[in-house]
């Protein structure tokens, strides 16, 4: 988490942009969030670590975007309709989205990576890193909760 706050500000100073409280209070509840947060929740974040803190609602949101311009968070567009963000992966990853319970589980496929991208360029697309998203019908949490933890379906 540390290194996290400390690679940003470095980037925030890199770009020329001022580092305030305000901008610290937030980047201090980003980096604790889950993997994938909204806006609204990270400005829940802020408000249950701060109260009525020095970062309003307009400060939150214009850091993330900010933040996204600098390439340090990454909007992704999951099956919930609206959009969330997560920190600049140092590995591009792909995610997995139960579409019963909406759990996102990041995962790791270099082959499926190189398959988009040639996919891209086949079909004269420059391409960027993918992002890949894999709705699936069920995860194995919902499956538990379906079959009441026995491993197959529980009858009404």
């Amino acid at each position: 988490m540390l290194d996290r706050i400390r690679e940003t500000q470095a980037t925030l100073r890199r770009a020329g942009l001022r580092w305030t409280g305000p901008r610290l209070e937030v980047l201090g509840c980003l980096a604790a969030m889950p993997q994938h947060f909204s806006a609204e929740e990270a400005l829940e974040a802020v408000g249950r670590q701060n109260g009525r803190g020095a970062a309003s609602r307009a400060t939150v949101y214009r850091f993330l975007a900010e933040l996204e311009r600098l390439g340090v968070l990454r909007k992704v567009q999951l099956a919930e309709g609206h959009s969330h963000y997560e920190f600049a992966p140092r590995r591009e990853h792909c995610h997995l989205v139960c579409a019963q319970c909406g759990r996102v589980e990041e995962v790791q496929s270099p082959r499926l990576e190189q398959t988009a991208r040639r996919l891209a360029e086949e079909r004269g697309f420059q391409a960027q890193a993918p992002a890949i998203e894999i709705t699936v019908s069920g995860c194995e949490r919902c499956s538990r909760e379906r079959t009441g933890g026995k491993g197959r379906a529980v009858r009404p």
